[in-house]
């Protein structure tokens, strides 16, 4: 009994030894992936594309490539300007907005209606400002605007290469504003294309130098090419032509007037609680002429093909016109008196010295003529009457002794 149970333990013993060292070698060589899975070619080929890419797109490399000779450019990631197509305008606040953008906004508004009388609502280019690079912040506040009115880092957007539902803009300037010498790419707080920005450069705070980075400069150079048609923009269908002129992008006239409209509620609310319009003090340096900004947009409105230099005369003409008018009625009453003077000299003159020359002339010469040879010059003048009286009385006593 004893030897037949111990023989049974240890076979016991070793089954279980026996299977304890196969489970450990199964797992062993699960774990090591020589047995329990296969891995097929085509596993292999993703885990590659995985790691380098598709290669059915190894034919586009070559045109990315360009693009990363760019890396200088590297400014252009660290611009966010918000896609103005998925831009909405909830919860915008325009007390949210740094107060020196709120001033570029004001002044530039100011210095263009001065220039080219367009009436362009400062709240517009804070619309446009909020879309472009949120009031110079940046989307991530990742920006500011140093005491100069520089934005820090520099703004840069997307290329506009075509991708992501943007329009393809070849390069303009080299790379100079955008860091890409291949397509052109919006830059500065107003959010501005370089070739827009040869056009309405603009030194607007005097400092001699016409910066897109800079707050003031690239807001009144927005100013500029709102204004450029000189149409009144007061009136919606002409603001909405400027803002498609400004940017073609789908829905972005739209959401710029959905946000002007929440702004103006918005300062009307605050002016209501205050008691009176919510401003910000406008400093407008001497320097800052409208030669400057007439220039510009003489430039813009020649490079758009814009002739709308015809309104800006039609005002002088106007003026012209009530002088014309003017001495239109003055001839009338001139011509009311003109006969009445006529009727009443012609007779007076006439018979008066008619009448009078012809009769005194023709006597006074004939009596002398026959007076002249019967008596001596005395006899013709006022003694003839006299000597005739006092002479009869002389010749009689005269007479007497005589005799």
């Amino acid at each position: 009994m004893g030897v037949a149970t111990g023989r049974g333990g240890q076979r016991v013993r070793r089954a279980i030894t026996i299977i304890s060292v196969l489970a450990a070698i199964a797992v062993v060589l699960t774990t090591t992936g020589v047995v329990g899975r296969r891995t097929s070619s085509h596993t292999r080929a993703d885990r590659v594309t995985a790691a380098t890419g598709d290669t059915t797109t190894a034919p586009d490399a070559p045109a990315s490539a360009p693009p990363a000779a760019v890396e200088p450019g590297a400014a252009a990631r660290e611009a966010v300007i918000r896609n103005v197509s998925t831009t909405e305008g909830d919860g915008d606040r325009l007390v949210d907005a740094p107060a020196a953008a709120v001033a570029a906004y004001q002044r530039a508004a100011t210095v263009i209606d001065a220039a080219a009388p367009c009436n362009l609502d400062w709240l517009v280019l804070a619309a446009i400002g909020r879309l472009a690079s949120n009031h110079g912040q940046g989307d991530d506040l990742g920006h500011r605007i140093t005491v100069k009115g520089r934005i820090k880092p520099a703004l840069v957007g997307r290329p506009l290469n075509g991708r992501g539902g943007r329009s393809e803009v070849s390069d303009t300037d080299a790379g100079d504003l955008d860091g890409n010498p291949r397509w052109d790419a919006p830059v500065g707080p107003m959010g501005l294309l370089p070739e827009t920005w040869s056009q309405v450069a603009v030194d607007a705070d005097g400092d001699g130098v016409r910066n897109v980075q800079d707050l003031d400069d690239a807001t009144l150079g927005a100013a500029v090419l709102l204004c450029a048609s000189g149409k009144d923009l007061t009136r919606p269908k002409a603001l909405r032509k400027a803002l498609h002129a400004y940017d073609a992008t789908p829905h972005f006239a739209r959401t710029v007037r959905r946000l002007v409209d929440e702004y103006q509620a918005e300062t009307t609310a605050m002016s209501a609680l205050v008691g009176g319009p919510v401003t910000v003090p406008i400093y407008l340096p001497g320097d800052c002429g409208c030669t400057g900004v007439e220039a510009a947009l003489a430039r813009t409105r020649s490079a758009l093909g814009i002739v709308p230099v015809m309104p800006e005369p039609a005002e002088p003409a106007a003026p012209e016109v009530p002088p014309s008018t003017e001495p239109q009625p003055q001839p009338q009453p001139d011509q009311q008196p003109v006969p009445d003077p006529d009727p009443e000299p012609s007779p007076e003159p006439t018979p008066a010295p008619t009448p009078t020359p012809t009769p005194e002339p023709t006597p006074d010469p004939q009596p002398p003529a026959d007076e002249t040879p019967t008596g001596d010059a005395p006899t013709e003048d006022a003694p003839t009457g006299e000597p005739s009286t006092e002479p009869t009385a002389e010749p009689t006593p005269e007479a007497g002794p005589t005799s």
